[in-house]
């Protein structure tokens, strides 16, 4: 029997994935343990097979990759489906915001993974990053640090605008998609989740949000480390962008300005709460 199609959450860094991530947990049929961090362990295994395992097949290119394929999807399926089991669950969600860089090989594994889009406002994203220590951001926004020449609003919205683009680009081909606004998630969850849960083929209970925060949950999990002091969903969050400062703001380049503008407008935002 098939395994059922894995669940990704994706997003953008600070864009509230580990709240969805606790409520999608409490599901009595739906394991999301964490960031698990499967793009990049998919692309290491897709390499280890193709190298191993792909040699012995004397097969067309294309019979090779099926073969290749299958082997990885096997081998994340087996070790996530024993853990899913172990639970009593049926299905298993991987909610790490990195694996926004790694779709290629999520959709090569996994051609029938749905995928959850959670998006959320630029400058709330960029007020969130910019009150973390920097320990806790440069391993994933380095690059755009140096590209940005430690311009760090600019740095962390261009990160919000790229990852945002590239969620944007997988709901407009692949059909298993459903795009979910924090935003709308905090002010109404009810309204919000519903058709998440419905996208996701399971009975949704509104009463789940009674036990999102009294599940034991590990707090080696990955991902935001608050939540476990966190009772209950708080809006309190949205709209603090509103509140960054002239000087860093006016170190923002205008194209990215302007980018950032186009895709708040894909999304529904207003455009003239920017950067």
């Amino acid at each position: 029997m098939e395994p059922p199609a894995p669940i990704f959450v994706l997003s953008c860094e600070r864009s509230g994935s580990t709240l969805l991530q606790f409520i999608l947990d409490t599901h009595p049929d739906l394991s999301a343990p964490g960031e698990l961090a499967l793009g990049v362990l998919i692309g290491n295994l897709r390499t280890t097979v193709s190298r191993s395992f792909g040699t012995k097949i004397a097969e067309a290119p294309g019979a090779r990759e099926e073969a290749e394929r299958r082997e990885v999807r096997d081998l994340v399926s087996g070790l996530l489906g024993r853990f899913t089991e172990g639970q009593g669950k049926k299905a298993w969600c991987d909610k790490t915001p990195s694996n926004l860089r790694y779709l290629p090989q999520l959709e090569w594994a996994f051609p029938d993974a749905r995928y959850i889009c959670l998006h959320r406002n630029a400058p709330d994203v960029v007020h969130s990053c910019l009150e973390l220590p920097e320990r806790e951001f440069l391993w994933w926004a380095l690059s755009y640090v140096v590209k940005r020449q430690r311009n760090l609003p600019a740095a962390f919205l261009d990160n919000w605008a790229d990852r945002t683009h590239d969620m944007l680009a997988l709901e407009s081909r692949n059909p298993r998609t459903c795009r979910i606004r924090y935003e709308d998630l905090v002010a109404d969850p009810v309204a919000a989740l519903t058709p998440v849960f419905r996208f996701l083929g399971l009975a949704w209970e509104p009463s789940m949000l009674e036990r999102v925060f009294n599940v034991p949950r590990d707090p080696s999990m990955g991902g935001d480390s608050k939540i476990f002091q966190t009772r209950r969903i708080e809006t309190d969050r949205v709209g603090k962008g509103a509140a960054l400062e002239a000087d860093l703001l006016s170190r923002v380049p205008a194209d990215l300005r302007e980018r950032q503008k186009e895709l708040q407008r894909q999304l529904g935002y207003e455009t003239k709460v920017g950067i």
